[in-house]
């Protein structure tokens, strides 16, 4: 059995289990963003005596924030669509957005946007139609 002590600001908390005699299991809690970068000792103790180990850096990694979908800059006409049957949007690999408006299963319309959320193309029944149309 051991004791494990962190020393340095602000104190932490932590729960230690030795899981085999090579390895310690470590779980820290009430880390912040604001404390990357404090140092931190560690005091082992036992019957036997206490050791300390050399000064290390806590490193906190920020979990990125969850995706936001993209604002679309939609021509009216398929404003107009969009009100009356409600489209399907994907997010494609290449960074643009797809939206599929669809009656019954049947796909009405199809309306490519790229990476900014603009406007590129817009098929109808598998047709492709110019651009002018939707912006009618």
């Amino acid at each position: 059995m051991f004791i494990l002590v962190l020393h340095g600001p602000p104190r932490l908390d932590i729960i230690a289990t030795k899981t085999t005699n090579l390895s310690i299991k470590l779980t820290l809690t009430g880390i912040t963003p604001a404390m990357n970068g404090y140092k931190y000792q560690t005091v082992f103790s036992n019957s036997s005596g206490s050791a300390v180990s050399v000064p290390v850096t806590l490193t906190v990694n920020v979990q990125p924030s969850p995706f936001q979908p993209m604002t679309l800059n939609v021509p009216p006409l398929l404003v107009l669509l969009g009100q009356l049957i409600r489209g399907i949007e994907t997010d494609n690999a290449n960074d643009t957005e797809t939206v599929v408006y669809s009656l019954f299963g049947i796909a009405l319309v199809t309306a490519n946007y790229d990476g900014s959320g603009n406007f590129v193309s817009a098929t109808l029944f598998g047709f492709s139609i110019s651009n002018w149309v939707w912006s009618l």
